[in-house]
């Protein structure tokens, strides 16, 4: 009984490792570049000018109107003027036209 050999093999079974290996390294490297070059190319987003915002809001205060008031006026939430003239959001095209018209003024464009 002493010349056979009964210990058991393994094969396949990876040992397991807390350092990661030079691929994974690489790996999580070249992914981590990949992200920082994404969200360096994203830039900032696009916001509405200061004049825009002041133009805004002086001509609805001419008007003596609160931004619950003009929200009423063209059919939008009060949410809405708030974010225009804190620069949150960008009005297009048909709101300036409403807002315009609502106020009897011109805004400058964006």
């Amino acid at each position: 009984m002493n010349c056979q050999d009964w210990t058991p093999v393994i094969i396949g079974k990876k040992t397991i490792s807390s350092k990661p290996t030079h691929s994974e390294i690489s790996y999580v490297q070249k992914k981590q570049q990949k992200l920082d070059a994404d969200n360096e190319s994203v830039g900032a987003p696009p916001t509405v000018t200061h004049n825009f915002r002041l133009a805004l809001q002086n001509a609805r205060m001419a008007k003596k109107l609160s931004q619950e008031q003009l929200a009423q006026k063209i059919g939008i939430k009060k949410d809405i003027i708030q974010s225009y003239e804190s620069g949150r959001a960008i009005p297009n095209a048909v709101y300036i036209q409403k807002m315009q018209n609502a106020l009897g003024c011109v805004l400058p464009k964006n």
